[in-house]
């Protein structure tokens, strides 16, 4: 496009705020430099371009999450357990999001009595995108826990230990097995007990320095030890 601008002499400059043709005002006015012109070529700065819209599609894919397994735990006669944190124990993947936010429900620290209950975790990514898992925790009532003949007269020894136990048992009752959870209540170790003898020697090796309960089932009656692996 062409804009004529009659000046009477001299060079000029252009009066107005922008490079829009039609925001010139069209007065000469003095100028310190420049040669008189009779036209001004413009280019196309001014002028409205093509534009092509581009659609953006949000993210949209579910993060997938992986529950810890079912856990069982004894609780004396009339006691309640406390749930601890799982969302450690519990995985999550996202396409986008590398660390997905893990919760579960009920909340850790929540009291829950004999039975089962459900914990449902939830991963959610950055979009706000989530995938739920669930798993279960098992209570049991102990029988006389610390409180009998029973649990007087089955003996844990060393205690703590670097790896290897002994089971003595100077009761006449039948013992079933051992199972070895940690203080989340998962088991570690199931042990079969049936025709076991006076003593019997298993090992702990492979654990992890800590705590752990020792249940030991006989066919009428139970008992939890702790013991502290160092």
């Amino acid at each position: 496009a062409n804009l004529s601008i009659d000046c009477s002499s001299g060079s000029f400059r252009r009066v107005g705020d922008t490079d829009s043709a039609a925001d010139w005002s069209g007065i000469c006015e003095s100028s310190d430099f420049g040669t008189p012109n009779s036209d001004i070529n413009l280019g196309a700065s001014g002028c409205p371009g093509e534009r092509t819209l581009t659609e953006v599609i949000a993210e949209t894919e579910n993060p997938v999450i992986t529950c810890p397994a079912d856990v069982n735990v004894s609780v004396p006669s009339g006691q309640q357990y406390t749930l601890p944190d799982y969302t450690g124990d519990a995985s999550a993947t996202d396409n986008c999001n590398p660390d997905p936010v893990i919760t579960q429900d009920p909340a850790a620290g929540t009291m829950v009595g004999v039975g089962v209950t459900t914990i449902t975790m939830t991963a959610t990514d950055a979009a706000g995108n989530e995938d739920t898992c669930t798993f279960t925790v098992t209570v049991d009532e102990l029988i006389g826990i610390g409180e009998n003949e029973f649990a007087n007269n089955l003996l844990l020894y060393p205690n703590p230990t670097t790896g290897e136990i002994t089971l003595k048992n100077n009761t006449t009752a039948q013992l079933k097995n051992i199972i070895i959870t940690d203080v989340k209540g998962r088991t570690i170790k199931n042990i079969d007990l049936s025709g076991a003898g006076i003593e019997t020697n298993f090992s702990l090796d492979e654990l992890a320095t800590g705590m752990y309960f020792v249940k030991i089932n006989a066919v009428d009656t139970n008992i939890v030890k702790r013991i502290v692996k160092q």
